[in-house]
């Protein structure tokens, strides 16, 4: 490079040590720029993915807070709760459209959007049985004296006064018998008892034709019986169709839990590999900008010391050959006139300058030896 260089202006090889300075603050530009923009790339997922991320696990949360309003409205019986789980699945049916603006921005979730779908259509299957339940559990009655459970408590305690005023031992134990199948229903329901019940109420209208019971007492304990054994099949059938609800809702949220759960996993994952591809994206441009940095003093600093040295050595040596000229060395070579700069222009000068010394010199000699000539052809004649 010294040689190549020598054809120039000392100016212009200076220049060359500023010109690989900023070539090197270019490079160093040029790796930033593409890490940031390596970065924002990796940042704008991870920044989607966590969104996807925050209304995915809203969801989970608003599913389990779901089915806790489920099991305390089944349990408790109270109307604030079925308010509350219809407050939450306000917001859920809210959530889902969200996950499309994010999806949009990370195409290696793509395949997330039937999964919402399928979410969408299986969620519209459990509110529909849940809503279906709960219009049941309201018909059954929401307290014991209210709906179908209140007409069967009055009922049935309308029997039991009549059956008890006619003192027939058997008609009581029959009635007694019907009860025990009406509470194990109650508790089980298990349609089982239904049939139990239907077995017991022919027994005792047998037990009532065969006893001493007649008139009007006859006729009112057969009617308050009827009375019993409807609000009873009435109660039981509801029961049994609120039990297929309550089993169809849990199926159904079967089918949309585990779906949510592959939707997070989805999300999570992409969210930690968009996080890991970050921080190994800005590793990659820390080291790159580290490297260039270290690369561009190193390419500097030789550039000034080479570049130093082919400027300053030819000109120690061109002061040395004018001083040796200058004491009247002429013999001296002087080296660098071949060089197209300002020391190759300074090493041509002093040839010229040490050639007329030497010319001068020759001329002074031959003078002085034609005049050392003339005297001794004078000092003969």
């Amino acid at each position: 490079m010294p040689l190549q260089l020598s054809r120039f202006s000392v100016k212009i090889q200076i220049a060359a040590i500023g010109a690989c300075a900023v070539a090197g603050v270019l490079v160093i530009g040029g790796i930033h720029a593409s890490g940031q923009t390596s970065m924002a790339r990796f940042k704008a997922a991870q920044t989607a993915a966590n969104e996807l991320r925050e209304i995915a696990t809203e969801m989970n949360v608003g599913l389990l807070e779901m089915r806790r309003s489920e099991k305390d409205f089944f349990l408790r019986r109270e109307d604030r709760h079925a308010e509350r789980h219809e407050k939450l699945v306000r917001e859920f049916e809210a959530d889902l459209p969200k996950f499309a603006g994010p999806l949009s921005r990370i195409p290696e979730l793509s395949g997330l959007s039937p999964k919402i779908s399928s979410v969408r259509e299986g969620f519209q299957v459990y509110r529909k049985h849940f809503a279906q339940a709960v219009d049941l559990e309201r018909k059954l009655g929401l307290t014991e004296a209210a709906g179908l459970e209140g007409a069967l408590r009055t009922s049935v305690h309308a029997i039991e006064a009549k059956v008890g005023s006619a003192d027939e031992a058997k008609l009581t134990n029959s009635v007694l018998m019907m009860r025990r199948h009406e509470k194990d229903f109650m508790l089980r329901s298990d349609p089982r008892y239904i049939a139990e019940m239907a077995t017991r109420a022919k027994e005792f209208a047998k037990l009532l034709e065969t006893s001493a019971i007649t008139g009007r007492v006859f006729e009112d304990i057969k009617a308050g019986m009827a009375a019993y054994q409807r609000d009873f099949a009435a109660f039981a059938d509801t029961r049994v169709a609120l039990r297929a609800e309550t089993k169809a809702l849990s199926e159904a949220y079967a089918t949309i839990d585990p779906v949510v759960d592959e939707i997070i996993k989805a999300v999570e994952k992409r969210y930690q590999d968009a996080t890991s591809a970050l921080q190994d994206a800005d590793d990659l441009t820390s080291r790159s900008l580290w490297f260039a940095l270290a690369l561009t003093l190193a390419v500097v600093a030789a550039a000034a010391f080479l570049i130093g040295r082919a400027i300053s050595k030819p000109l120690v040596e061109l002061a040395n050959v004018m001083g040796q000229v200058a004491k009247g060395d002429l013999g001296v070579r002087v080296d660098g006139g071949e060089r197209g700069d300002e020391i190759g222009l300074m090493a041509r000068a002093l040839q010229v300058f040490k050639e007329a010394l030497i010319a001068k010199k020759a001329a002074d000699e031959a003078a002085a030896s034609e005049n050392a000539a003339k005297m001794r052809r004078a000092q003969r004649l």
